[in-house]
């Protein structure tokens, strides 16, 4: 065996689950050199690539390689601590690694040349985790804090100071961050293009006015839940934005729509106006405004009519993707809706209660190049019955379309799913 070359045992090792390249390495001291040449040069990891692994295995392999750069372990819920980071890493995702620890993160102060850092739900994480590396990983460029509510305003405004070449930050349900650090980021890191400050309860108008003064670089914006009245939007002018997410405002109405899509310049494409107070005219608005949007989300949004509908689909020629799930169109509304947006992709009209099986039929006729359509809450009996229809849809989440029917891609069909996702960490 030990005069096997290198480049043979690479080729033998690559048909190997990593599972099992884990296991011989224990056996003899020659595979276990072979194992750590073998991932010695590996450059990215991700756990999703390589069926389930121990967090001894996740570890043992973080130490053989040297020259790895980008690493996601995103689901790896037992994981709760990185003995060993490589110098060299640039990206890792930690999400959804529900027990790593503040002492677990410590090996990543030293990934100095660390970009991309994503700890969303990692809900234990908190100010003695997150300011070593913001104090030494200063390239920082993107960072995701999202439902990690154990850190404080202390961690945010070591980000403001240190990280000033921030580019997207997510700070999503943070009980602490406030009017005074948000101000902070948005004047120390002028380069930031995407924020989400979702549902923090401390973000209130003056944050608005802090990011149209100093955030003329943001393109993506997530508002979605907090708390701000009439006249905190006046101030937001942000001309590059072209994502914006505002869903469930109390008090966001046709006036609020108005001075805030014409503050965007019509670069708006993406648009999230959930469950606000909205009637036709701010759908008018939008329309006449935000010329290039291509999705839009209005769910719940129970004041729109077809009139409304219409006029965005008449004057919003790209617009791709609808989502006007718990709306109250009927089965004619929606058939006269397809018949002018025909180029829709995506489709969302889950918990429709005044839909039929007529009326869905319709979006999967007129509808040419849709390749997702979410059927949620209608019945079982009505979905099985659109959904295998002779010559049209067969019962699958992904399948394609039968010749008969005018489809040329393939559609998705979402229907109630309670199956969660599963631990990839053994």
């Amino acid at each position: 065996m030990e005069d096997i070359p290198p480049i043979v045992w690479s080729h033998i090792l690559a048909f190997l689950p990593l599972s099992c390249l884990l296991n011989i390495r224990l056996t003899c001291h020659l595979l276990r050199i072979q194992f750590e040449n073998y991932f010695s040069g590996l450059l990215t990891f991700d756990i999703k690539d390589y069926g389930k692994i121990s967090v001894e295995g996740i570890n043992y392999l973080l130490k053989a390689t040297h020259s790895l750069t980008e690493m996601d372990l995103t689901g790896s819920y037992r994981l709760c601590e990185l003995t060993v980071t490589p110098e060299s890493l640039v990206s890792i995702s930690l999400a959804y690694c529900s027990k790593m620890t503040d002492q677990g993160l410590q090996s990543l102060a030293s990934c100095y040349s660390l970009l991309s850092l994503n700890l969303t739900s990692c809900c234990d994480i908190t100010d003695d985790g997150i300011i070593p590396i913001l104090q030494n990983c200063t390239h920082l460029q993107h960072l995701d804090l999202t439902y990690c509510s154990s850190v404080t305003n202390k961690s945010f405004e070591i980000l403001s100071q240190c990280c000033a070449h921030l580019n997207s930050f997510s700070a999503a349900y943070s009980p602490y961050i406030d009017d005074r650090t948000v101000a902070l980021i948005a004047q120390n890191c002028l380069e930031l293009q995407y924020l989400s400050l979702s549902r923090c309860p401390k973000v209130q108008d003056a944050s608005l006015t802090s990011l149209g003064q100093y955030s003329s670089q943001l393109k993506g914006l997530s508002l979605a839940g907090c708390r701000f009245t009439k006249l905190g939007f006046v101030n937001l002018n942000c001309p590059l934005l072209s994502s914006l997410d505002v869903s469930e405002l109390r008090g966001f109405g046709d006036v609020v729509v108005k001075s805030l899509v014409r503050n965007c310049n019509s670069q708006l494409i993406n648009l999230d106006i959930s469950e606000c107070d909205l009637t036709n005219a701010a759908m008018s608005t939008i329309a006449d405004s935000c010329p290039n949007l291509t999705c839009l989300i209005v769910s719940g949004c129970k004041k729109l009519s077809l009139e409304g509908f219409c006029t965005v689909a008449q004057q919003c020629t790209y617009l791709n993707s609808l989502d006007m799930s718990f709306c109250l169109l009927d089965g004619n509304d929606l058939y006269n809706l397809l018949g002018i947006c025909t180029q829709l992709g995506s489709l969302d009209v889950s918990y429709c209660s005044r839909l039929t099986l007529d009326s869905v039929y319709a979006a999967v006729e007129q509808c040419i190049y849709l390749y997702r359509l979410d059927l949620n809450g209608l019945s079982n009996q009505t979905v099985s019955e659109v959904i295998n229809q002779d010559g049209g849809l067969k019962k699958n989440h992904s399948f394609s379309i039968d010749k008969k029917v005018t489809f040329s891609e393939y559609v998705e069909v979402v229907t109630d799913d309670e199956s969660g996702p599963e631990d990839i960490v053994n």
